[in-house]
């Protein structure tokens, strides 16, 4: 058989596609997919030799959830996943690749597939996301420049068994992503063009001391550089596709405001767009507030407070004979954060506000009082990511029930309830999971330390799952990266309503414990993460499905009262090796025993998981 080459066949698919294939759809962000099916053998020669390849795949898709392959979908198949890449910032990239069975990764110094080059491979075959099986499967150093689009392709064969395939980069920035995110891959066939502009920014009206935002939309899903410009002088800054500043004043009344666009095939310009600004006349309203600590308390208002009515605690008024000691901005000058005489967790508090006036020329003041009535709790409750919200119940001290949803804690970024307080350097801390509702057998509950409230926040947790899964260490190093996860050897079981966890820090690395009394821990994972000195710490609960709640009963939340280091020796015999590479399930074996005199149709099973 013909071997066709990788330039022959590259020029191949190029020819279909501008003949019209309508293999690419309109341009988005992803990287398109061809697979082949019916072809046997497990290394690449395979499926560039088959007579399928390239021009005819059995599907093709376009992959909208980073450079990753769907994994064991079929047996007997070929896949190509290929596209643009395009670097966030300049210097040394490096890259990894890892399948099953064997694959290729190729990439071009610029756009064109004919500059292609192979930089990684797997030989033989490689667990999902194992990086570092084969040392070929890591490319050198590759030096790219932002902005710019690179022609990039992987290549995997599947014979039988398990089938993956993904792509992993190490950037020069040392943000490391694995698989490549979206955001900066582009599906074959994007047509690369000039900055082209689909809607200019309009003009905008605000109100006194709101902030103004404008906005372009352009075609080209390809980087560009954008910089805005106030009466066509630059703005320092200004460099993204949506420009918002200030509070603004009267002063920007009739202000102009425009933006230039460039790539490396030219350059457009916008029209103009016009910001009005109206007085503000209306009082500041109080819209939230949360107790932080049992001296303190966050309000939130509806707009910007002036700094000489906040030095005014008479304006504070709180129930039961408690004052406000101190008063400061928090955030943002909408926020205010109290210092009071001590609270008593678990009771409920009114809160009332009069006489703050806000940043108006002509100042508005809070002539009618507003306020809120708080139930006084050790954490406050939030929802991370897209998760349905949650709750948190106080038992006693110590002792809380959380309710939670949400697909996972892990990945790139995070859904779940969070019921957080902040502390200040080091801690011990530990927890006893007494009951959580097994919604999935990916449900966690247990401790966590974070960087910060977004989905994608950098943390390090340690949880309880499923008895499949039993509790496990896990993390994300920086704002954006992907979570790694950890367990001793042949893992840490589960052992509700004994099921202890505990999580340390020492300064920017964090360790997580097991332990099934609460007295003898053992080490289950630890990693060095990009924090802050103050981090958000406390219960986090996932149920591991969006359309479900897990309830978790969670008691002895405290410091840590046993540091006692020890191992952890299962009691039966550990699973040993298996032929097949991947999961297995057994989901009956039956057999039919002779049935006794008198009856018919007797039928007994056994049912064997294995959540591996």
């Amino acid at each position: 058989m013909m071997v066709l080459t990788f330039k022959r066949w590259v020029h191949a698919i190029v020819a279909v596609l501008f003949m019209g294939s309508g293999l690419v759809r309109a341009q988005e962000h992803g990287i398109l997919r061809e697979v082949f099916s019916g072809i046997g053998g497990g290394s690449v020669a395979d499926l560039t030799n088959s007579p399928a390849f390239p021009n005819n795949p059995t599907t093709t898709n376009i992959v909208l959830t980073g450079f990753e392959a769907p994994s064991d979908v079929e047996d007997n198949y070929g896949q190509r996943m290929r596209g643009y890449i395009t670097p966030p910032v300049s210097g040394k990239y490096t890259f990894w690749i890892a399948s099953d069975d064997g694959s290729s990764l190729y990439l071009s110094t610029d756009s064109d597939p004919v500059n292609c080059r192979l930089i990684s491979w797997v030989g033989a075959w490689t667990s999902s996301r194992e990086w570092t099986k084969e040392a070929n499967q890591q490319s050198v150093p590759i030096t790219l420049v932002a902005g710019d689009n690179y022609y990039i392709e992987a290549l995997q064969k599947e014979g039988g068994g398990g089938d993956n395939l993904a792509v992993r980069w190490l950037r020069p920035d040392g943000v490391d992503e694995g698989p490549i995110p979206n955001s900066y891959l582009l599906p074959f066939g994007t047509s690369f063009t000039p900055p082209q502009i689909v809607e200019n920014p309009s003009n905008t009206t605000v109100v006194e001391g709101q902030n103004a935002s404008f906005t372009v939309k352009v075609k080209n899903l390809d980087s560009l550089a954008y910089q805005w410009r106030r009466g066509g002088v630059v703005i320092s800054g200004a460099k993204s596709r949506t420009y918002t500043f200030g509070p603004v004043t009267l002063d920007d009344n009739n202000a102009v405001f425009s933006v230039s666009m460039t790539n490396r095939l030219g350059a457009a310009n916008s029209t103009t767009a016009k910001l009005t600004v109206t007085p503000d006349v209306t009082p500041p309203m109080l819209l939230s507030g949360v107790n932080l600590g049992a001296s303190g308390l966050e309000l939130v208002f509806s707009e910007a407070i002036s700094a000489t009515s906040l030095a005014k605690l008479s304006n504070f008024q709180i129930s039961a004979g408690v004052t406000v000691t101190a008063a400061a901005f928090g955030a943002d000058t909408k926020t205010v954060v109290l210092t009071t005489t001590p609270m008593t967790f678990g009771s409920t508090y009114t809160i009332t506000v009069a006489g703050l006036e806000d940043r108006a020329r002509t100042p508005n003041t809070m002539s009618t009082a507003g306020s809120l009535t708080l139930l006084i709790l050790e954490f406050v409750s939030q929802t991370i990511g897209t998760a349905a919200t949650g709750s948190i119940e106080r038992i006693a001290t110590g002792a809380y029930n959380v309710a939670g949803a949400g697909g996972d804690i892990g990945g790139g970024t995070d859904q779940f309830q969070f019921a957080w307080e902040k502390r200040t350097n080091n801690f011990d801390l530990q927890v006893r999971v007494d009951r959580v509702a097994m919604t999935d057998p990916f449900v966690q509950a247990g401790l966590m330390a974070r960087a910060g409230l977004e989905a994608n926040a950098a943390f390090a947790g340690v949880f309880g799952a499923s008895p499949q899964v039993g509790s496990f260490f896990e993390s994300r190093a920086s704002l954006g990266a992907n979570a790694m996860t950890a367990a001793p050897a042949g893992g840490f079981p589960v052992n509700y309503p004994q099921t202890w966890l505990r999580l340390r820090r020492a300064g920017s690395s964090f360790t997580g414990f097991g332990s099934l009394d609460g007295k003898t821990w053992v080490q289950l994972g630890t990693a060095t993460i990009t924090t802050p000195t103050v981090v958000y710490v406390g219960l986090a609960v996932t149920s591991g499905k969006q359309e479900k709640t897990a309830l978790a009963q969670l008691r002895n939340y405290g410091n840590t009262v046993s540091t006692l280091i020890g191992t952890y020796v299962p009691r039966g015999e550990p699973i040993g090796p298996s032929n097949r590479r991947t999961g297995l399930v057994f989901s009956e074996i039956m057999y039919h025993p002779k049935n006794p005199a008198g009856i018919s149709n007797r039928l007994e099973y056994i049912e064997i998981y294995n959540a591996d």
